[in-house]
């Protein structure tokens, strides 16, 4: 475990964290989704993932199981760096969603912070009992 009891993460650079941005032909980027994981659950990762893929399906192929994630969403503005990801400026309002996977035994597997452009998403909830 890192600092105040939160899961040491991979260190910082291209391989630590992953940036996915989602794009449409005349709207730029919609999205960024970087996630932070615990580095002794992916020995290896940063040799072997292919970012262009799926990064659930590289955890998938490690045997490691997502039973549980915990989304929260809030609005909230850009800072410099990612309105300039964005293309917007930091004035444009945005969804942040910030989500803790965890494994079957309660594990934190992954924290997520994604940033989405609100003039170009929705989010839309369904609950059932």
């Amino acid at each position: 475990m890192g600092a105040g009891g939160r899961p040491r993460t991979v260190p910082r650079h291209p391989g630590s964290r992953t940036r996915q941005h989602r794009r449409r032909a005349a709207a730029g980027a919609l999205a960024t989704r970087p996630s932070c994981l615990p580095a002794h659950r992916y020995p290896g990762l940063l040799e072997s993932f292919d970012y262009t893929q799926s990064l659930y399906a590289e955890i998938a192929d490690r045997g490691i199981v997502f039973a549980r994630a915990v989304d929260s969403i809030e609005t909230t503005l850009p800072h410099a760096r990612e309105a300039a990801l964005l293309t917007v400026d930091t004035r444009t309002p945005m969804f942040l969603l910030k989500r803790v996977s965890n494994d079957p035994g309660g594990v934190p597997i992954e924290h997520r912070r994604s940033l989405y452009r609100g003039d170009r998403m929705t989010f839309t909830a369904i609950q059932t009992p």
